[in-house]
């Protein structure tokens, strides 16, 4: 039943984020792990002890991006955060300043407007990654990063993006404010269920990459 709970909840992640929206995203992604767990999505299967990498971006809509400020919550005891990065590398080629995509244009780019992320393993928080500049960016903003540390305690985790009031949002290349949601997932496996979960979300890696290679269509 866990098993058919992540794929299932998997398939419906991907199949939101495939489909066309004027107003921005948010992408969770894992980047690396000391596990044997495969990074490159929004799930990675961990066990205690695995330290794993989160990357933190807003994707941005046709009308661009000129600011992110985003927070991120987990289930404190579960998992505990460290080294938190914004504008961080090698995602963004001039950190610490976040550039379209990671790759452009030349700096300033955008900076973060209040430097630093506030770590609370006690409330499982960390608040705010930020960025922002005057000419919009078309592609993303690659915010930041975050280290957990996977406890015992842990099970199937969920981290999502939350937005301080009066802080936090994510706004257009027009000024128009956003809050979009986004969430990340680590599914600590039950006995022989490993395997089985490496493969459901290995398929879904290589349909999501099949669905970006798609050629758009016209109108």
């Amino acid at each position: 039943m866990l098993v058919r709970r992540i794929l299932i909840a998997a398939i419906a992640v991907l199949a939101v984020t495939g489909a066309a929206t004027a107003e921005p995203t948010m992408s969770l992604t894992w980047t690396s792990t000391t596990g044997s767990g495969t990074p490159g999505g929004n799930t990675i299967v961990a066990e205690p002890g695995n330290v794993l990498r989160l990357l933190v971006s807003a994707v941005a809509g046709p009308g661009g991006l000129t600011f992110a400020s985003v927070s991120v919550g987990w289930d404190a005891g579960d998992l505990t955060g460290s080294n938190a990065a914004e504008c961080p590398a090698p995602e963004n080629m001039n950190s610490p300043v976040c550039t379209d995509g990671g790759t452009g244009p030349d700096p300033p780019g955008m900076e973060p407007f209040v430097p630093g992320v506030d770590i609370d393993n006690g409330a499982g928080s960390a608040s705010s990654f930020d960025a922002g500049g005057i000419t919009p960016f078309y592609d993303s903003i690659v915010v930041g990063a975050i280290e957990f540390e996977v406890e015992q305690s842990a099970t199937t985790e969920t981290l999502n993006v939350f937005y301080v009031p009066g802080i936090d949002s994510v706004n257009g290349g027009t000024g128009s404010v956003f809050y979009p949601e986004g969430s990340a997932y680590v599914v600590i496996p039950e006995p022989g269920d490993a395997d089985l979960i490496r493969v459901g979300l290995g398929a879904l890696g290589i349909l999501g990459r099949r669905r970006r290679r798609a050629p758009s269509r016209s109108p």
